[in-house]
């Protein structure tokens, strides 16, 4: 064989393992370029999944909310059935004035809407309130939880809840009160003391039923004392002595002083009659007609 021809063998063999090489190459780029690809579209698919899902269960809440609504407008007097409008949807709110009302309205914040027709403590004072002579709004809100297992939801739902007390706040304002006293319960208490710290000029009372856990940091806490709120802290039999005091320094420390006051209800059926009682007394003697 002569030199030339192998030469040319081995440039050829060459070339051949060079492009061998570049294919190879090329093949693993394609490869993980096509895994690459196959998982973002799988994340993105199981992303939109989620989100419908989300979206989905969003849309089934919201229409459980307007038929329970629905069914709470259609028995209770129509005289006093009353939709207010924020810029996401309408919420029904159950309101009534007193014969001859005092300045200040009540406004009674359930934290899940069944509350409003169980025959417990807020629908106990919407009913007896007015004949004491002050007017009462009784506001549905989104569902509020102890849990916060979905973080975006409960914030949802949290901001929704604002917005609907806020219009209830003009409304009664509106209607002719000069001042409003918001009535929680432990899931609705965050909710008030966020608008009572947010409005102060129209907000004069304050009342926490059983809120076992004051979960406020200082900060807060001095920011409600500022606002020059007076407040009722009606906590639940269960709470030790030492807790209770505890709860007043708490109240204390932050600028509370005759504007704080605590109570223990009892535990079962007669923690509604004697709320409802201390209450009443405590509005009478609180604020005037």
């Amino acid at each position: 064989m002569s030199r030339s021809t192998s030469t040319l063998i081995y440039w050829i063999r060459s070339h051949l393992a060079s492009c061998s090489a570049q294919f190879a190459k090329s093949r693993a780029a394609f490869t993980a370029s096509t895994c690459v690809l196959l998982i973002v579209l799988s994340s993105h698919s199981g992303w939109a999944v989620e989100k419908n899902a989300a979206s989905t269960a969003d849309s089934d809440g919201q229409r459980a909310a307007d038929l329970t609504m629905q069914a709470l407008a259609s028995a209770a007097e129509p005289t006093e059935v009353l939709w207010l409008e924020t810029a996401e949807n309408r919420f029904l709110s159950l309101y009534r004035p007193a014969v001859d009302a005092a300045q200040m309205a009540i406004i009674l914040l359930p934290g899940q809407l069944h509350h409003m027709a169980d025959g417990g403590l807020l629908e106990t004072l919407y009913s007896e309130l007015p004949v004491a002579g002050w007017s009462c709004l009784l506001v549905a809100l989104p569902a509020q939880t102890s849990q916060q297992n979905d973080a975006l939801n409960s914030e949802t739902s949290y901001q929704q809840a604002i917005k609907r007390i806020n219009k209830a706040v003009d409304h009664v304002m509106a209607d002719g009160a000069g001042s409003a006293a918001l009535i929680a319960d432990s899931l609705s208490a965050q909710l008030a003391i966020q608008t009572t710290i947010a409005r102060p000029e129209i907000t004069s009372g304050l009342v926490l039923w059983h809120l076992q856990e004051l979960r406020l940091p200082r900060e807060t806490l001095q920011q409600l004392a500022n606002s020059q709120i007076t407040l009722l802290d009606i906590v639940p039999s269960g709470i030790s002595n030492q807790h209770k005091i505890n709860r007043r320094r708490q109240f204390q420390l932050a600028g509370f002083g005759q504007n704080y006051r605590q109570i223990s209800s009892p535990s079962g059926r007669a923690a509604k009659g004697y709320s409802s009682r201390r209450i009443q007394e405590w509005v009478a003697t609180s604020f005037k007609k």
